[in-house]
Order: structure tokens, then sequence, then C-alpha cells
């Protein structure tokens, strides 16, 4: 048998050794900025249906808690976390527990992704949202929202770093929500922002250019903020449920507040979600839902508007419709009037917008909205 030299001996296990420290500091490097990392189940995943998941670091330890839909956190979760000698780009993060522990796995490659593993093997895909230091001062909104509109696009003009940065300002300094984050006109970011009267409910549209063929992709993100007295709560992924409501190609959302009202020490803010795709021959979804702030997170009201002689009251009022010329992407066709406490829902005759001259009349009464008949467009002239 051949000797080996002792000196090659040592240089292959400083290699080996030196491998394993290099994909442990890049690692680190990683995840030396990151506060949090916001992830979304992969909707096209084969597993079933789980909520959105945050880790995120306190006290320079690391927790994972689950977000239900009314954007309240789950428990926290601690967490162990460990490197993989053998690959520069996963870290993994082990629950802490008394019982069954599963593990995350995160990617850093690409835009980043999450995988659950669970103690009895079954696996859960996320996307990956990563919320970093910011180089400005989060307490001056003003400064903050200069700083971030300075921010040089990326390649092909590409804004996503404004929108990123938007959300870990409003994320991070609950101030925001009484705040008209106002900002000046951009070619390739517009932030939208939707406040109920009372200043408690708020929804914001970050919608950012990706760059892409043809005109390129408009994404958006929309986020909310609810006032629970003690606190803020940031809902990061609003309305996610409403991007696959249809097998669109290019998905996108907007919101629009329609109106609130207070009864026996209860307040319900009334939104029209519109769900749509970029072309124009899907249809357009149009939802009507009652929302209120209470129990520690923002509830969709279940069972609140009544169409008598049906089995069961409705969650929300949906109508469906194709629109050629967009029209309805720029206006509201559900109406909340005040005055009297109805909410008019558009009698749509056929698959598109074309005669529509009636309104189906809600009335407010004991909690509930209660269909009373309908009633000409006319009567209700803006």
């Amino acid at each position: 048998m051949k000797k080996i030299p002792i000196f090659l001996c040592v240089s292959i296990m400083l290699m080996f050794f030196s491998c394993g420290r290099k994909s442990e500091n890049y690692a680190s490097r990683q995840l030396e900025n990151i506060l949090s990392i916001f992830c979304t189940p992969d909707i096209y995943d084969d597993t079933p249906d789980s909520l959105p998941v945050e880790i995120f670091r306190k006290d320079d330890a690391w927790y994972a808690h689950y977000i239900t839909k009314t954007g309240k956190p789950l428990a926290d979760t601690p967490l162990a976390l460990r490197y993989d000698d053998q690959d520069t780009d996963i870290v993994y993060f082990d629950e802490v527990s008394e019982g069954p522990a599963g593990y995350y796995t995160l990617y850093f490659r690409g835009y980043g992704s999450l995988v659950y593993t669970s103690s009895k093997g079954d696996r859960f895909s996320f996307y990956t949202s990563f919320y970093n230091k910011a180089d400005f001062d989060i307490d001056n909104i003003d400064e903050a929202l200069q700083s971030i509109i300075k921010l040089h696009p990326a390649e092909e003009h590409c804004t996503q770093d404004i929108a990123d940065n938007i959300r870990y300002l409003i994320k991070y300094n609950p101030a925001t929500l009484k705040h008209p984050m106002q900002l000046p006109e951009m070619d390739d970011f517009r932030l939208t922002v939707q406040t109920s009267a009372d200043g408690k409910f708020r929804v914001y549209s970050a919608k950012y250019y990706y760059g892409g063929c043809g005109l390129g992709n408009w994404p958006e993100h929309i986020m909310a903020q609810c006032d629970m007295g003690d606190a803020v709560l940031f809902i990061d992924d609003f309305s996610r449920d409403d991007y696959i409501c249809e097998s669109y190609n290019f998905p996108h959302v907007e919101i629009d507040f329609l109106g609130q009202i207070s009864d026996k020490g209860k307040t319900l803010y009334f939104t029209e979600t519109t769900a749509y795709d970029e072309y124009d021959d899907a249809p357009v979804h149009k939802f009507l839902r009652a929302y209120a702030i209470e129990n520690g997170g923002l509830f969709m009201q279940n069972s609140v508007f009544i169409i008598p002689n049906k089995k069961a009251p409705l969650d929300e009022i949906e109508v469906k419709f194709i629109d050629y010329d967009r029209f309805s992407l720029d206006t509201t066709l559900f109406r909340y009037i005040p005055d009297s406490k109805k909410l008019l829902v558009p009698l749509l005759k056929s698959d598109t917008l074309k005669g529509f001259t009636q309104y189906l009349v809600y009335q407010w009464n004991n909690g509930y909205f209660i269909y009373i008949g309908s009633e000409p467009v006319s009567n209700y002239k803006k």
C-alpha cells in the first residue's frame, strides 16, 4: 500500500473543514440582516392547505408562528438553527418542543423558498418574503418615505425593492396607520391607501413593476392594518385567497371601502374586493364583504347577508361578469347608503354589465342585512 504524504493528508483535512466553515459563514451572512421571513403556502402544492407561517428573530433567538386568516398569530414555537455543511444555500430551523416536532428548511437560492417537514414526514411548501433591516430610520415616517422613493430601480427598472421597503415600514412602524402615506407619482410604482372613516382599518396596495415581455408584469402586494386599541395589527398578505378564485394567468386584486356601521358596540366595515385577470376575456369577480375588528384579529363576518326563504345566510355576496371595456375596474359596483342603512347589489341579467338597471336592496335590521327587493338604479343617483 502506498503511503500518502502527511502534508497531503493535512491539506485534505483543511479543505474538508474549511468547506464546512465556509458554508456556515455564508449561511450566517444570509441571516445577519434578516428580522423575519413571511412565508405564504404554495397554492399549487399537493399537500393539504396550511396557514402562512412567519419565522422571526426575537432577543437573538428564532421563533415561528402561524398566522390565521384574521391576521392573528398563533403561539410562538422556539426554533433551533442549524446549518448544512454540504449546501451553502440552505439552513434548517428545528422546532423545540416536548412533543412531536418537525423542522423548516429555508432555501436562499433564487427568490427563496421554505419547506416544512412534520414529525410524520409530511412536507408543506411555502413562498418566502424576507424582511431585512432597513438602511433608514423607520421612526421618522416622512424621512423614511423619502429614502425609499430614492432607491434606484433594479435591473430592467424593477421596483420590487421599493415595495419591499414600504412593507417593512408599515409592518415595523404602527404609527403609519395614522400617517397619510402619500408618495409622489412614479412611473414604475404606486401605493394605493384605503382607510375606513374612523381610521381604524386600512388597506394598502403596493403595485410595482416587475419587468418581463411586452408591457411587463405589474403585481401588487396587499396589506392591512387594524387598530386593536392597545396595538396595531399588521396583516401581511391580505386577500391572498382572492388571487386563486379563478384560473387567471396574471391575477390582480383591488379593494375599496364602501362604508361602516356601528351597532350594539360593534363596528362593521364594508368592502368591495375586485379580482381580475390582465386578459379581458376572463371574468371579473366582485365580492361584497363585512369585517369587524374583534378578539385580537380582523374577522370577516359570517352569515351577515340574509335572503328570505334561503337555507342559510350568506358570508359574502359575489357578482361575476365579463368586462371587455374594463369599466368596472375603475369604479365600485356595490354601494352603501348610510342614511337609510342599505346595501345595493347590482342585478345582472347577462354575463356582462350590459342592461344593468336594477339594484338588489339589502336593509340593515338587528345585526343583519336582509334582502327586501329590487329597485331601479335611477333611485340612487350618485
